[in-house]
């Protein structure tokens, strides 16, 4: 394009812009953009538009490489009188025949190459103003799904521009609600505004408000779902947003009562699940509270796998919603019943890690020698584990003090007679006391060094005490630095935590303990307080350390390094002791690589910062 020209489009020149009118159809830039496009890209002179189109109008809905119009590009950078002289050109042009009602029509819903219109970038820039000029002279503007598969007001829910939620359902006569994935925008607004908040600062309302707006406009999304199966309350039970649930219910109960995946097929699949299951699985109590506080029957109703909510709450390890669950009056209706593989809520229970299960052994109504598929009691499973842990062992005395019995209906599980289980159990017995015994002595010799160290510490503190005479004869010599006083501090709690552990170990040994659950409880605890106390002692160490030293950048690699690295491995062993473990270790080359690359670019600024003072 000639220079000339491209500056004259970029200012609203209109003089030089009328000195070349012969030129301007064939003035491109090298992404195809016409004087027209310039100008809106730059200038938000109504004028200007006015005087190129009296010009030459077939540059109205000429488009660039990238298929944008200039009304494309003017409601990308919210030139509302561009948009409006564009328009109004479109609706007044020279040649009725070819720019009639029909004409402009068309260039209101022209898409680019992404399959946006000027709409869906007016929503996504937040400009009320072009969106209400759009949706006012083309009320029946069909919103087309962009390549994404984003509906203009799919995209207003999604940043929580509220006004303009409100513009287009209210203007619009029949507005496109679809998103990506066969999901809705009311989907989308009961996923909650953290996204907005996050990526969006200029949305202004809640997720409810969206969906207030969207149940008023479009009441039938409630029972409409995603790809998978999902309908809005299905998201919403999820995330444990409450208020949502509650204006869904509130316009539709039936909704309470749909399974995810019953849209792609008749018979209810192995993933099929209500919102309440949905919040069950993922420990949403108030969720739960809410649903059947307007849907009271529904807790009768199974997902995919026959299980019932106390079935996921068990297999979950939700303590609180087991016992909410159990406190109810129709608890006694679930707590016997059977999934695709005839397991009770206690046979799942003896395959749970951390969940106490206490009151569900103990309740009136359970059977404690019920029968799965498979003809194992819940003692059976208990005692057929690969691994007998500790834990195991608890709830097996558990199960035995409240009734429960081996069923011996299996050949392989039957014992040839009563010295035979004797045997067995004795065996099982000594190999776990063994193992016990083995753990116990390695925690008391960990806690009792920390003891002795941590103890030898708070008497040779770093810098050493006051040997002049005087009031501070005596005294530290570093007692008013803060890195002396997290010394003391992260030394008396290391102390503390060591000595608590040791006590535990003695208060609580096997020989005076009759409880199981408490001892396991016990050695929990002693295990918390000995990773407290090594914490406290490395913060204390890092702390001694930066008190003695005087060179801010020696200062700056001890605490980085001393830290970071005791947080790294911790992070690993985090991660390495979690049900993903082999997940992490497929990826574990990548993932390495990408933390020790932190870990240098961190190391790295901090020597600069130092160096800089």
């Amino acid at each position: 394009m000639d220079p000339q020209l491209y500056k004259a489009a970029q200012s609203g020149d209109s003089d030089v812009i009328r000195r070349c009118a012969d030129q301007l159809d064939s003035q491109l830039t090298p992404n195809q953009n016409t004087v027209l496009h310039i100008l809106a890209q730059f200038c938000d002179s109504s004028y200007a538009v006015e005087q190129i189109l009296g010009i030459n109008q077939s540059l109205l809905c000429k488009q660039n490489a990238k298929g944008n119009t200039a009304l494309h590009v003017a409601a990308r950078n919210r030139y509302s009188g561009v948009v409006r002289a564009l328009i109004d050109c479109a609706k007044n042009g020279e040649k009725p025949d070819k720019h009639n009602s029909e004409g402009w029509i068309k260039m209101l819903r022209l898409t680019n190459d992404n399959r946006d219109t000027a709409l869906h970038l007016a929503v996504r820039t937040n400009c009320y103003d072009i969106v209400e000029l759009l949706v006012k002279e083309d009320d029946e503007l069909p919103q087309p799904r962009n390549k994404a598969g984003e509906s203009p007001l799919y995209l207003a829910v999604e940043r929580g521009y509220h006004d303009i939620v409100d513009l287009i359902l209210g203007t619009c006569k029949s507005p496109s609600y679809h998103g990506p994935h066969f999901t809705t925008a009311l989907h989308r607004a009961a996923m909650g505004n953290s996204l907005v908040r996050k990526y969006f600062q200029s949305g202004d309302c809640t997720c409810t408000e969206c969906v207030k707006l969207l149940l008023g406009k479009l009441p039938n999304l409630t029972k409409e779902a995603d790809r998978d199966g999902q309908t809005a309350l299905h998201i919403a039970a999820k995330l444990g947003h409450q208020e949502v649930i509650k204006l869904l219910l509130s316009a539709d109960k039936s909704v309470a009562y749909i399974r995810s995946c019953q849209v792609y097929s008749m018979t209810k699949s192995k993933t099929s699940k209500t919102a309440l299951h949905v919040a069950v699985k993922y420990g949403h109590l108030n969720v739960v509270k809410e649903i059947l506080s307007h849907c009271p029957d529904c807790w009768e109703m199974c997902n995919g796998d026959n299980q019932n909510i106390l079935h996921l709450a068990v297999a979950k390890e939700q303590k609180q919603l087991l016992d909410f669950i159990l406190d109810n009056v129709w608890a006694s209706e679930l707590i016997n019943e059977g999934d695709l593989g005839g397991n009770t809520p206690l046979h799942l229970y003896a395959a749970t890690k951390k969940l106490d299960g206490c009151n569900l052994i103990s309740h009136i109504h359970a059977d404690k020698n019920a029968f799965n598929f498979a003809n194992f009691t819940p003692l059976d499973v208990v005692v057929q584990a690969p691994d007998q842990t500790e834990r195991l062992n608890v709830i097996k005395g558990e199960l035995e003090r409240y009734g429960a019995t081996r069923g011996f209906r299996r050949s392989g599980t039957r014992l040839k007679g009563k010295r035979e289980e004797a045997l067995y159990k004795s065996n099982q017995c000594n190999q776990l006391a063994k193992d016990s015994k083995r753990k116990d002595d390695t925690y008391l010799i960990v806690a009792a060094l920390i003891v002795t160290v941590t103890f030898a510490a708070g008497f040779t503190v770093p810098g050493g005490y006051e040997s002049s005479d005087g009031p501070n004869k005596g005294m530290a010599v570093l007692r008013n630095k803060p890195s002396f006083i997290v010394f003391v501090i992260a030394d008396m709690i290391a102390l503390a935590y060591a000595s608590a552990a040791v006590f535990l170990q003695f208060k609580f040994s096997p020989s005076e303990v009759d409880c199981e659950r408490w001892l396991w409880y016990s050695k929990s605890n002693t295990h918390w307080n000995i990773r407290v106390a090594l914490m406290a002692m490395v913060t204390a160490f890092v702390s001694g350390l930066f008190a003695v030293l005087s060179s801010p950048l020696i200062k700056a690699l001890v605490c980085y390094s001393g830290i970071t690295s005791f947080l790294v491995f911790m992070g690993f062993f985090v991660i390495f002791t979690t049900e993903d473990y082999y997940f992490w270790l497929r990826n574990a080359g990548n993932r390495c690589k990408i933390i020790l690359s932190l870990w240098c670019g961190r190391l790295r600024i901090a020597i600069v910062r130092f160096r800089s003072w």
